[in-house]
């Protein structure tokens, strides 16, 4: 009888250890940018874990890596009908919309991801993006002053910042945005103080 039961243990074992080994697989295979392969080892893991957030989530990135958006989302939407509380997916979903220009759609996930977590500033700066395609300049630069005031560092942030405060003709304190960027090695920053800040 024990000798059974050490023996289930021990198939158990192996077998969790199998299951985080192809896992890891996956995670190793997509850092050496093998995407394809990843996949198929995302897709092998999945067979007996389908509900696996962060595996699922990964094989998207790895859609993503391949430009594939459309399987891309078909994940970050599965990830979501399991856990809607998923900042990234909720991200990579406004993402996907941002890319296809239906930022009405976009802005709703970047704001549900804000929602989700509010010390996140990517997802404010992605949301000030979307509000500033909306043409709500105002709400863009409070979404952009929130992402950096989260991260003073955020060089993205406040290049996006200048751009609307261009558009409100704040040139001074858009040139101030532009040296901050550059300062913190934005490339397109450098390009935005000569167009506008000679």
């Amino acid at each position: 009888m024990m000798m059974k039961y050490f023996s289930v243990v021990v198939l158990v074992v192996l077998m969790v250890s199998c299951f985080t080994e192809k896992s890891s697989d996956g995670d190793l295979l997509f850092n050496k940018g093998q995407y394809s392969e990843a996949i198929t080892a995302y897709n092998s893991y999945l067979e007996f874990n389908p509900r696996d957030i962060d595996i699922i989530y990964n094989r998207g990135r790895a859609f993503e890596a391949l430009k594939d958006y459309e399987q891309a989302l078909i994940n970050y939407e599965l990830v979501l009908s399991l856990d809607d509380k998923h900042v990234f997916s909720l991200q990579n979903t406004g993402s996907y919309h941002y890319r296809k220009k239906d930022y009405n759609n976009a802005y709703f996930f970047f704001d549900k991801a804000v929602n989700v977590d509010s010390d996140n500033s990517i997802s404010f700066y992605l949301k000030g993006n979307a509000n500033q395609k909306l043409g709500n300049i105002k709400e863009a630069i409070k979404d952009y002053n929130a992402a950096i005031s989260i991260n003073k560092n955020y060089g993205q942030a406040y290049l996006a910042r200048g751009t609307a405060r261009i558009i409100q003709n704040k040139t001074r304190s858009a040139c101030n945005d532009f040296v901050l960027a550059k300062n913190l090695e934005i490339k397109e920053a450098e390009k935005a103080l000569i167009r506008f800040c000679k």
